[in-house]
């Protein structure tokens, strides 16, 4: 059987980048090697996507990072994700989004996977902007009984 490549997504913008490097360390190591290919997709600080081998030690280590080297097309012929640097398309059978926070769990990574036609893990953008926004959520289960 051949292998599915996921792509775990870790970091962002949010006040809890350092929790998602934690949480995403978790999620690799336990992700049988046996069934697949991980390619390690970090978010900056500044919001610049990084992968390769070296994308956790980098961003735990705070390392200078000045621009994007990935990025998630919206395109779905794209195959998931671009490599900016060599112009190649990284074929991702499915996205691990471990990310807390604004721009991670709060329904925006979500659309943009939902854009890019590939599947991922977790909810949607309804129930992860909902998870997120707690008035509209209370003003749901008000309105639900």
């Amino acid at each position: 059987m051949q292998k599915l490549t996921i792509g775990v997504l870790f970091g962002g913008r949010s006040g809890e980048h350092e929790v998602s490097l934690v949480s995403a360390t978790s999620v690799i190591e336990k992700l049988d090697k046996e069934k697949y290919n991980v390619v390690m997709i970090g978010i900056s600080k500044e919001g610049h996507f990084i992968s390769g081998e070296n994308a956790m030690k980098r961003l735990k280590n705070n390392d200078k990072i000045s621009e994007s080297e990935v990025m998630i097309s919206a395109d779905p012929l794209d195959f998931g994700l671009i490599d900016l640097k060599n112009q190649k398309r990284i074929k991702i059978d499915c996205f691990f989004p471990v990310l807390h926070g604004t721009y991670g769990e709060d329904g925006t990574m979500q659309g943009l996977l939902d854009l890019s036609g590939v599947a991922y893990v977790g909810a949607g953008i309804i129930g992860s902007s909902c998870g997120m926004d707690k008035v509209v959520r209370k003003d749901w289960f008000v309105k639900l009984g």
